[in-house]
């Protein structure tokens, strides 16, 4: 599953070698779009997403004293798989169809 999350910066760049000028700037547009949707969600409906993390998690004490926003939870619902929809929808926009 790691090898998943470890493709995605890649993945994320294949539209810059398919889209021209125009289409990167729809593409960022688009991203951002997609930014302030989901936070405005999540401003306007503030809901725990995801499963509590176990207390008994190795390691667990030593991350929650870096000074990140972490809530205990592991969320389901996350923007990189909205971006990544994105991507894919770039890229299959703009490949050509084959036709036999």
């Amino acid at each position: 599953m790691i090898w998943v999350y470890l493709s995605l910066p890649v993945f994320l760049a294949l539209p810059l070698f398919v889209l021209d000028a125009a289409g990167i700037s729809r593409l960022g547009q688009t991203f951002a779009l997609a930014t302030v949707a989901a936070a405005a969600i999540h401003l306007l409906l503030p809901t725990e997403i995801g499963w509590p993390r176990p207390t008994a998690v190795p390691g667990y004490s030593n991350l929650r004293s870096f000074p990140l926003p972490l809530t205990g939870h592991t969320t389901s619902c996350r923007l990189c798989n909205r971006y990544g929809a994105l991507a894919f929808i770039a890229i299959w926009v703009r490949t050509p169809t084959v036709v036999d």
